[in-house]
């Protein structure tokens, strides 16, 4: 009984780990719609058809995120969600062999 307790607990504390990692890294990636020059030097230039990794949106319409090796703030509406990522090459094997 207290193996089994034992290995439940594990199972659930892995369980978590591995959708707290998942979420942790979890990327949006929109493509630029309409570009946006920058006029300021926390804002980030885009061009139409660029991939912006964001990494934070915020209310008011702003959303910071990095584009051709810069990083910085560009308008929300001036991307269109593409699809959801995991970052890096996660193998579900190797997360739940730990």
């Amino acid at each position: 009984m207290m193996i089994t307790l034992s290995l439940l607990q594990l199972n659930a504390e892995r369980s978590y780990t591995i959708t707290m990692f998942l979420l942790c890294w979890k990327k949006v990636l929109p493509e630029v719609v309409h570009p946006f020059d920058a006029q300021a030097e926390w804002e980030l230039s885009l061009l139409a058809n660029d991939i912006v990794v964001v990494q934070q949106v915020i209310p008011g319409g702003w959303s910071n995120g990095e584009c051709n090796g810069k990083t910085g703030w560009f308008p929300s509406p001036y991307v269109q969600r593409l699809v959801e990522v995991s970052e890096g090459n996660v193998s579900w094997a190797n997360l739940l062999q730990q």
